[in-house]
C-alpha cells in the first residue's frame, strides 16, 4: 500500500475586530484504502473502503477575538498535582468522534474526558500516547491552587447552544508567583472549543492544544505545543472542521461506483485501485489498493496414515496461495533479540545447508521448514541454493529477478568475507504458536576485510511476519563495495518486495533500524468429518478415527478462494486381548508371542513370553501386540501368595544350598540314568542348559543376586521343578 498525502490548501479567515488578522490551519487528509477481501478467485468481488482522516482528528485551530464569558459556578477545590472527580457537562459533547457527557478537571491547567488519567506536571507535545491523553489544555504546566486563586465550573444558555464554562482564576505556579487566569467553553451542537487566556506568563515549556483518548491525534495552537510562551488576552478556538469529503477510484473498469467511499470491485484480473479525498476547501488525500485475483492448492499429510483403533495420527496441511505481491513493508521499532545459537562456519561466497526453522513457515503461500544461509547476507528456502552454490555474489540483485538465487530474504546483499571475521548463528526463542526463529550476522565484514555489518533476520511463527533488525550497515563510505538490496523475492523470482531505496542500491545506509515484511493474505480451515478430531479449524488437528475414514479438509485464503483436498486413514481393529492362566507356580499367555507382561500397571522388563513366573504377590496383565501394531491387554490376574520352595517335588534329586551363599550350587540323586538341568531368568529365558548322571556342581559365581526357576528332566519330562535364590 503506498501512501501519498498532500496539502493544498491555507485558509485564511478574517475577523474583524481591532484589526487583528486571524488565521486557521487547513489539515492535511491522510486516506487509507482497504478491499474486503484483497485477494479472491475469479468470478467473485472485493468490497473496497475508504477512510479519510483530517490531520489532528479533523480539527482547524483559528485564533478569536478575547471574549471570556463572565460569570461563576461550582467551586473545586484541588491540590497540588490533582485530578478531580468527574463533573457534568450538562450536555452531550462530540470530542474526536466519541460522545461524552462529564469531564474533570486538572491543577495543572488541562481539562479531560478521562477519569483515569494521570496528573502530569511537565506538558507533552501533543499528540502523545503516554498519560494523560483525552485533554484539552489551556495552559498545560506545574500549577499550585494550594498557592490561591479559585477553580469554578458552570454551564450556560438553552440547548441545543448550551455552553461548558470552566474557570481558572488567579492560579500560581509552583511553588507560587506569576498566577494563570484563563477560561474553556465547550459549545452544545457546534462541538467548537475556546481558550480565553487572560494571563499565563511563562518561563518553562506550556502546552496548549487537545488530545484524543489514545493520544495518537491532536492539535495544538503554533508555537504552543510543549514549548516556552506567553498570552495576554488572546483567545484561540478548536472547531471540528470539514467533514464533507467527496471520494474518486480510477481506474473505473470492474468498479459499481467510482465516486463513492465503498465500491464493489470484481476486476477479471489482478488490477491497482487508486482512491482520492477531497473536501470542500480542496484538500486532498491518495492511497492506492492492490486487488489480486488467485487460486490456492492444498495438500495433505498424516503421521502416520495407519492406526490402531484408540490411537491417534497428526493431520497438517499445507496450502500455496497462487498470489503475487501479497507482502507490505513497514518500518518498526528497532528492536533485536537477545540471545545466541548455532555458529555456521561459511567461506567467501558459500551458501551453508539446510538447517531447520523450528517450526511451519509460509513465505509467497508455500510452507517451509528449512531454510540455508549465504555469506553474502540473505536466506534462502531453496535447498537448490545449497546444492548448487547459488551465493550471490557480487552485488545485490535488483528484485524481481528470474535469475539465481530466489526464495529469498535479504537483509543486505552484498559481498561479504565470514572468514575475515565476525560470526553468524541461528536460533530459535519463544513458545508455540508465537516461535520465532532468528538469523544473526554480527561483525560480517565486506570482502575482502573491512567496513563490517551486523544484522538479524527475525521469522515469526503463525504472523508470518518477517524482521530485519539492523545494528549497523555501513553501506559504501570507501567506494569499493557494490550495491546492496534489502527486501524479499518469490521461488520463481517473479514477484518481490523493498525497502524503498534499498533495491540494488549503493548508497544506502542503515544504523539501528527495523522493517517488517507482513504477509497480506490469511488461510482459515475446515475439516470434515470433525467429530474425531481434536479442532476441525486449524491447519494441523489430532485425528481419532474409530474405523477407516477419509477426511476432507477445505482451506479458504483471506480473500475468500477455496482449496479441497482429501486424506484417508486407515483403522486397523484391536485384537482380542489376552486371557492369563495360572498353573504349576507360572502366569500363561493365550498368546505364544507378542506379549508383554506387567505388575500393578508397571512393565516388568525383559518378560516377554508366553510364560511368566511371578515372584511377588499383585495385579499382573499381560498385553499381547499384534502384526499391525495393534495392542490388547488382560484382565488383571491377582497372585496372593508366592513361595520359594520346589514346585515339581521329588524327593529322590537333591539341589543345595538353597539359597546359594557361596558361589557352588550342587544336585545329586539316587536315581540312575541321564538327567537334563535347566536354569532360567524369571521372565523365562534359559541361562544354562546340561546332561548329567548322579551328580553335578553349578558355578553361579556370574549370576546376580536374585531367584532364578530350575528344572531337572529326564526322557519322560519334567520331574523336579523349582526355585533357587543367589544371595
Amino acid at each position: 500500500m503506498r501512501k501519498k498525502i498532500l496539502s493544498v490548501l491555507v485558509l485564511t479567515a478574517l475577523f474583524v475586530s481591532a484589526s487583528l488578522v486571524l488565521s486557521a490551519q487547513c489539515p492535511t487528509i491522510a486516506i487509507v484504502a482497504t478491499a474486503t477481501p484483497s485477494v479472491f478467485c475469479s468470478g467473485t468481488g472485493s468490497q473496497l473502503s475508504a477512510v479519510a482522516q483530517l490531520q489532528g482528528g479533523g480539527y482547524v485551530v483559528t485564533q478569536i477575538p478575547f471574549a471570556p464569558v463572565a460569570g461563576a459556578g461550582t467551586s473545586v477545590i484541588l491540590g497540588d498535582d490533582q485530578l478531580s472527580a468527574m463533573f457534568p457537562i450538562g450536555f452531550n459533547f462530540l470530542f474526536f468522534g466519541a460522545i461524552y457527557n462529564q469531564f474533570n478537571i486538572c491543577s495543572n491547567g488541562f481539562i479531560s474526558f478521562s477519569a483515569l488519567n494521570s496528573a502530569m506536571l511537565t506538558p507533552l507535545a501533543m499528540p502523545n500516547t503516554s498519560s494523560p491523553n483525552n485533554i484539552i489544555a489551556g495552559s498545560w504546566e506545574d500549577l499550585y491552587p494550594p498557592g490561591g486563586g479559585s477553580i469554578d465550573y458552570f454551564t450556560t444558555g438553552t440547548a441545543p447552544y448550551r455552553k461548558l464554562i470552566v474557570n481558572i482564576i488567579n492560579v500560581p505556579h509552583y511553588p507560587a508567583g506569576n498566577p494563570v487566569t484563563m477560561q474553556y467553553i465547550l459549545y452544545e451542537t457546534s462541538n467548537e472549543i475556546d481558550i480565553h487566556i487572560t494571563s499565563s506568563q511563562n518561563t518553562t515549556p506550556v502546552g496548549e492544544g487537545i488530545e484524543n483518548a489514545t493520544g495518537t491525534l491532536g492539535a495544538a495552537v503554533p508555537g504552543r505545543n510543549a514549548i516556552v510562551w506567553s498570552a495576554t488576552n488572546d483567545a484561540w478556538r478548536f472547531s471540528p472542521g470539514d467533514t464533507v469529503l467527496t471520494y474518486s477510484w480510477s481506474p473505473s473498469a470492474g468498479l459499481s461506483d467510482t465516486a463513492i467511499f465503498n465500491p464493489v470491485a470484481t476486476p477479471t484480473a489482478s488490477t491497482q485501485y487508486i482512491v482520492t479525498a477531497t473536501d470542500t476547501n480542496g484538500c486532498t488525500g491518495s492511497d492506492t489498493i492492490d486487488l489480486l485475483v488467485v487460486n490456492p492448492s492444498v495438500t495433505i499429510t498424516s503421521t502416520p496414515d495407519t492406526i490402531c483403533a484408540g490411537d491417534n495420527t497428526q493431520l497438517s496441511a499445507s496450502v500455496i496461495i497462487a498470489s503475487t505481491n501479497n507482502y507490505r513493508v513497514d518500518s518498526i521499532p528497532f528492536a533485536p533479540i537477545a540471545g545466541s545459537g548455532t555458529n555456521v562456519t561459511l567461506g567467501d561466497d558459500e551458501v551453508s545447508g539446510m538447517m531447520p526453522i523450528g517450526f511451519l513457515f509460509s513465505f509467497y503461500g508455500n510452507y517451509y521448514t528449512e531454510f540455508n544461509i549465504s555469506s553474502n547476507g540473505f536466506i534462502t528456502f531453496d535447498n537448490a541454493a545449497s546444492t548448487n552454490n547459488y551465493q550471490g555474489c557480487c552485488a545485490g540483485q535488483l528484485l524481481p529477478n528470474a535469475a539465481h538465487p530466489n526464495n529469498l530474504i535479504a537483509a543486505a546483499w552484498e559481498d561479504y568475507n565470514p572468514q575475515a571475521g565476525g560470526t553468524i548463528q541461528y536460533f530459535n526463542t519463544g513458545i508455540f504458536p508465537n516461535e520465532k526463529l532468528i538469523v544473526q550476522f554480527t561483525n560480517i565484514s565486506h570482502a575482502p576485510a573491512r567496513d563490517s555489518v551486523t544484522f538479524q533476520i527475525v521469522l515469526c511463527e503463525t504472523t508470518n511476519f518477517i524482521e530485519i533488525h539492523t545494528t549497523s550497515m555501513p553501506g559504501n563510505p570507501h567506494g569499493y563495495w557494490y550495491a546492496h538490496t534489502e527486501g524479499i523475492e518469490d521461488a520463481a523470482g517473479l514477484n518481490a518486495i523493498t525497502v524503498p531505496g534499498r533495491n540494488s542500491n549503493n548508497t544506502w545506509t542503515a544504523t539501528n533500524e527495523a522493517w517488517r515484511f507482513a504477509p497480506t493474505s490469511t488461510v482459515t480451515y475446515a475439516w470434515s468429518p470433525s467429530i474425531s478430531l481434536s479442532d476441525s479449524g486449524i491447519y494441523n488437528p489430532v485425528a481419532t478415527p474409530a474405523t477407516t475414514t477419509t477426511y476432507t479438509l477445505t482451506a479458504t485464503d483471506s480473500s475468500g478462494c477455496a482449496g479441497i483436498a482429501i486424506v484417508t486413514i486407515a483403522v486397523n481393529p484391536l485384537p482380542t486381548p489376552p486371557v492369563i492362566t495360572f498353573a504349576a507356580s507360572q502366569l500363561h499367555s493365550d498368546y505364544a508371542t507378542g506379549n508383554q507382561w506387567f505388575l500393578n500397571g508397571v512393565l516388568i522388563a525383559g518378560a516377554v513370553f508366553q510364560d511368566y513366573t511371578p515372584l511377588q504377590i499383585g495385579d499382573y496383565t499381560v498385553t499381547f501386540t499384534d502384526a499391525n501394531g495393534c495392542s490388547a491387554t488382560s484382565s488383571p490376574y491377582t497372585v496372593t501368595t508366592i513361595g520359594i520352595n520346589e514346585i515339581i517335588k521329588a524327593d529322590n534329586f537333591s539341589v543345595y544350598p538353597n539359597p546359594v551363599a557361596d558361589k557352588f550350587l550342587t544336585i545329586s540323586t539316587d536315581k540312575t540314568g541321564v538327567f537334563e538341568f535347566i536354569l532360567s531368568d524369571i521372565t523365562s529365558r534359559t541361562l544354562m542348559q546340561f546332561s548329567f548322571s548322579n551328580a553335578a556342581i553349578v558355578n553361579t559365581e556370574l549370576l546376580a543376586k536374585g531367584i532364578y526357576i530350575y528344572e531337572i528332566k529326564n526322557k519322560s519330562g519334567v520331574v523336579k521343578k523349582g526355585k533357587v535364590e543367589k544371595d
